[in-house]
């Protein structure tokens, strides 16, 4: 598994990349911006980015989505269907479908609904 993570936009969020070593697909969490890092890192480590996956709708979390998808348009934009409202109403959205299941190596990851925007450990 690669795990990379990029510290974007003024809020210093952190995006993250996650591939398969084996099939070299990969997601990309919560694009906030600087879409040309991202696809560097994808790049450099030989990655085909499968899908833009969002934790929740918040503007630094999604502020690089339509970026990436123009760069990487065959990545599909996924995100709960509770924060549909707010994705929608962001100036630049795209087409998205509700995350439930996503498949991009031998490991499967699954939905983890947190109200409150962040998972505590």
């Amino acid at each position: 598994m690669i795990i990379e993570e990029i510290t974007v936009t003024a809020f210093q969020q952190h995006t993250r990349i996650v591939g398969c070593e084996k099939t070299r697909r990969a997601v990309c969490i919560d694009p906030g911006d600087e879409a040309e890092r991202i696809v560097d890192v994808l790049e450099r480590n030989g990655l085909k980015l499968q899908a833009i996956t969002l934790t929740h709708a918040h503007m630094d979390h999604v502020g690089g989505v339509a970026a990436l998808k123009r760069l990487k348009p065959d990545a599909e934009i996924i995100l709960h269907a509770k924060d549909e409202s707010l994705y929608m109403a962001l100036p630049a959205k795209r087409s998205k479908r509700s995350l439930s299941v996503i498949v991009f190596s031998r490991v499967q990851s699954e939905e983890l609904i947190c109200p409150v925007g962040r998972a505590s450990n």
